[in-house]
C-alpha cells in the first residue's frame, strides 16, 4: 500500500486495536455515520479524502468498516 504522510495518517497508523480507535474519538462505537474514518474513506470531504488523490474505497470494503464499527 502506498501511503502519504500527514499528521492524521501518522496518528492513525498507530491505532493497532479497536480500543485505540474508540479512545481516539475518530471512530464512534456503533455510530459509523459519526466516524471521521468513514467520512474520509468515502470521500465525503474532498479536501480530506483517503486514499489521497484516489477513488473512494470499494463498497465491499466500506461495508466491512461499517460492520466493524457497528460491532464495537
Amino acid at each position: 500500500i502506498n501511503c502519504h504522510s500527514s499528521t492524521t495518517h501518522d496518528v492513525w497508523s498507530n491505532y493497532l486495536t479497536t480500543e485505540a480507535w474508540k479512545i481516539s474519538g475518530d471512530v464512534q462505537a456503533g455510530h459509523p455515520e459519526n466516524s471521521k474514518l468513514i467520512t474520509r474513506m468515502k470521500n465525503y470531504n474532498a479536501q480530506e479524502t483517503m486514499p489521497q488523490g484516489g477513488s473512494a474505497i470499494p463498497d465491499s470494503e466500506y461495508q466491512k468498516l461499517l460492520t466493524w464499527i457497528n460491532g464495537m
